[in-house]
């Protein structure tokens, strides 16, 4: 898990004829928890709690003036919140153990290190994906982060059937995670969309919207054959 009490990823992004632009995340070593003032109160005002808040929402304004996903996201937002969805750039990706680098257009680039910024948050229906940001995988394929989310969630039932005696191996409450999700995802593009950043930090989230759908539909459809046939070994 890298050195140090926390594990960073560096996000940097360089566009000829622009200055480079960086946001470094940082997380709990313990808790992948990021590490920022969520409580600020100098938080603007589409950062509040109540602003376009979620309707899944389980926090109240008195506990949680302001939005723990919004006050995450603060460092794109200040650097993107006027940048071009398809606009080119250089993005490298710095970790402890490795280097990650791509060009591509700046909304696939914001869409990897928005995921990353909006599970360790603090919001409590992102956290469930939380435990994916120990194997962050920047710019991922859809298989790729079909395949890791699975992965996680089977993990996540192990040791819920320790605690409990009971897990959830046929998937039925994942899906509804993945719902939740996508209502978390609707109500964000109208809070970011209130700033002006059409073209920008709201379109990101379109990345995670798709991920969720596809990964809904092909379990619902029993349609993980695709998947299936890498285990041959184990059956």
């Amino acid at each position: 898990m890298g050195q140090g009490e926390s594990i960073t990823y560096k996000y940097t992004f360089s566009t000829e004829g622009e200055p480079t632009r960086s946001v470094e995340v940082n997380l709990a070593k313990d808790t992948l928890a990021l590490e920022h003032d969520a409580a600020s109160a100098n938080a603007p005002d589409w950062a509040k709690l109540t602003h376009s808040q979620c309707a899944n929402c389980p926090l109240k304004p008195e506990d949680s003036p302001n939005c723990p996903a919004a006050m995450g996201l603060l460092p794109v937002m200040d650097q993107f919140d006027q940048s071009i969805a398809r606009k080119l750039v250089d993005v490298t990706v710095e970790t402890a153990n490795r280097t990650y680098s791509k060009k591509t257009n700046l909304q696939e680039a914001l869409g990897s290190l928005v995921g990353l910024l909006m599970v360790t948050s603090g919001c409590p229906v992102m956290a469930k994906f939380r435990p994916l940001a120990l194997t962050h995988l920047p710019f991922a394929t859809m298989d790729e982060t079909n395949f890791r989310m699975l992965s996680m969630y089977l993990l996540a039932q192990f040791f819920v059937q320790k605690k409990t005696g009971e897990g959830d191996w046929d998937f039925k409450h994942f899906l509804e995670m993945h719902e939740e999700v996508r209502t978390v995802n609707q109500s964000f593009h109208e809070r970011l969309a209130s700033v002006g950043g059409e073209e920008g930090s709201p379109a990101s989230l379109l990345i995670l919207d798709l991920f969720s759908r596809s990964l809904s539909y092909s379990l619902e459809e029993g349609t993980l054959s695709e998947i299936k046939n890498i285990f041959e070994p184990y059956l």
